[in-house]
């Protein structure tokens, strides 16, 4: 049994096409848990990322609702894949932007041809840009970075992600293995354009 897993509700509408999660609950200590007042329809049940949970499930557990209550459900869960690395600048900057590079947050998507959903695993950024995310599952992964509280990182741009010195245009591929030597190359800009549009032939 694991205890602990945030587990949510995805309904399926027309095409099959998964909707909003709902009906979220946590597992307790026998691995048990309870989603409350569905409506009748059909829908998945799927593990929402959460801080210090590193566990994934492969494929989502799909269930029906039509007259009574569904028991017996089983969600089987797997060790996720960790990524370990840095964030560096590009370039020579004084230790005011550097500090600045420690505040970020960095967030990692994977994308992959199983029906999971595409959920972030997040995690903040040591004083020298070091990284571990985990709980991440096979596929090709990007990442993202913004402000602590969420909010776009002004000033801070993605150039290029590398692993083992090489880069990575398309996202590092996960297979069924640990990364490590991933490094995330930002830019930090402070100049502005400024101009003006202007609509010819009405």
């Amino acid at each position: 049994p694991v205890a602990g897993v945030r587990l949510a509700a995805r309904r399926t509408v027309g095409n099959n096409q998964p909707s909003s999660l709902g009906f979220p609950a946590l597992s307790d200590t026998q691995g048990s848990f309870r989603l409350d007042s569905l409506t009748p329809g059909k829908y998945s049940i799927v593990i929402v990322p959460q801080p210090g949970l590193e566990v994934r499930t492969d494929s989502p557990v799909p269930f029906e609702v039509v007259d009574q209550n569904v028991t017996g459900l089983l969600v089987q869960t797997a060790r996720g894949l960790t990524v370990t690395g840095a964030v560096v600048l590009d370039g020579d900057y004084d230790q005011n932007i550097l500090a600045k590079l420690a505040e970020l947050r960095l967030s990692a998507y994977v994308r992959s041809s199983t029906p999971n959903p595409i959920f972030g695993r997040d995690t903040t950024l040591s004083s020298d840009g070091a990284f571990r995310i985990g709980g991440l599952s096979p596929g090709t992964l990007n990442f993202s970075i913004s402000q602590q509280d969420r909010r776009e990182a002004v000033g801070f741009t993605i150039l290029r992600v590398e692993r083992d010195g090489v880069v990575q245009p398309r996202g590092v591929e996960l297979k069924d293995e640990q990364v490590s030597g991933v490094k995330i190359v930002v830019s930090y800009g402070t100049g502005s354009v400024r101009g003006e549009l202007k609509f010819e032939n009405g």
